[in-house]
């Protein structure tokens, strides 16, 4: 194992890196809102002119003065055009009785541009290329309308806003309950927000675009409490169909900064599909997550990780679970590194424990 995740250290950073995502760990410094830093409501992607600053003067080791404008200044920035795009890859490492794999891949490039049309209503836009269908689309395009100081209608494709809504979509609460790569969806929400809490309703409509993907149809809800000034607890309902089934999802989520260099990240899951006719298979599922975190040096992030997935609470040996560390670093703006090493086990393949690591870098224009 040692050799491959050398072999890691060393060819990753010669080689390109990707989606700007919320970071809901920054909770711990007071910003319980993602729109504090993003254009979407649901945090991820484009950029404000304040979440940049914020890049260098909060998160990031190292940064001098006009470093996390787009491509460094090169790009044009004006009241209203604004620029982002995500290059993303890992060098990940398997080792298990059946295999031992190191295994390089190129996740995302994505550009992103943001347009306000009016001085309420702007108009983003993202292209890349999708490696899991293998065809240049856009994952995201959308009109954000600013009805007013609290509100927000967003209608356009997008992904759902659901749970934590954090980026490593690796983990139980995105690839197990379908909030994973490839789940962005045409949507229609509102949004609300003040300093006591938060508030979305969206209502899903699957991909028109592309009807083979067979993309669920329904609504989901979130709502989120800010406690205190640095910490929120939140819950979301989740319920949706497509032709061969029929999904509820409900989970609560609690992001706590107990200092602004200690923080603690949980969500709790439950899931129920009910096949349609003729399949009237039902099943029901839980997951959960948990993140302990603490920032021992601006932009220097060790933290352990823990997880626990039923997928069939009906049935015996359905139950996976995982546990490890990873180190997050920011070393200046537009660049995140992180490393994770977990132990995972999976009964109905291996009894067992086996080793999963991986090494991601992040470039964000």
């Amino acid at each position: 194992m040692r050799h491959y995740l050398l072999t890691s250290l060393v060819l990753l950073p010669l080689l390109s890196f990707s989606q700007a995502n919320a970071f809901p760990e920054l909770v711990r410094h007071g910003y319980t809102s993602c729109t504090a830093c993003h254009v979407s409501p649901a945090g991820g992607g484009l950029l404000t002119d304040y979440g940049r600053e914020l890049s260098r003067d909060v998160m990031s080791t190292w940064g001098r003065e006009g470093e996390t404008k787009a491509l460094y200044g090169a790009l044009p920035k004006t009241n209203w055009l604004s620029w982002g795009g995500d290059f993303r890859s890992i060098q990940r490492y398997l080792e298990n009785p059946r295999a031992q794999e190191a295994r390089y891949l190129w996740m995302q490039e994505d550009l992103e541009v943001g347009v306000k049309v009016h001085k309420d209503v702007s108009f983003v836009y993202g292209y890349g290329w999708n490696d899991f269908e293998k065809k240049w689309q856009s994952p995201k395009h959308f009109v954000l309308w600013q009805l007013d100081e609290k509100a927000s209608l967003q209608v356009g494709k997008a992904y759902p806003n659901y749970g934590l809504n954090i980026s490593d979509h690796t983990t139980f609460i995105r690839t197990n309950t379908n909030f994973g790569l490839g789940f962005e969806t045409y949507l229609a929400g509102l949004n609300w927000m003040n300093e006591k809490g938060s508030f979305s309703l969206q209502g899903l409509v699957g991909r028109p675009d592309d009807l083979e993907l067979e993309k669920e149809k329904g609504f989901v809800a979130r709502g989120q409490l800010n406690l205190w000034d640095s910490s929120h607890l939140g819950a979301s309902y989740y319920q949706a169909a497509n032709d061969t089934r029929k999904r509820e999802l409900f989970g609560v989520h609690f992001v706590g900064g107990y200092s602004p260099q200690l923080f603690h990240m949980l969500e709790l899951d439950y899931e129920s599909k009910q096949g349609i006719a003729p399949r009237n298979d039902y099943q029901v599922a839980a997951y959960e997550y948990q993140r302990l975190g603490y920032e021992v040096y601006q932009g220097v992030i060790p933290y352990l990780i823990q997880e626990w997935a039923k997928t069939n609470l009906t049935k015996e040996n359905t139950a996976i679970d995982s546990y490890g560390l990873g180190l997050q670093l920011f070393p200046r703006p537009h660049f995140e590194i992180t490393f994770q090493w977990i132990k995972k086990r999976n009964p109905q393949e291996f009894s067992n424990h086996y080793d999963y690591a991986w090494m991601l870098m992040h470039y964000y224009l």
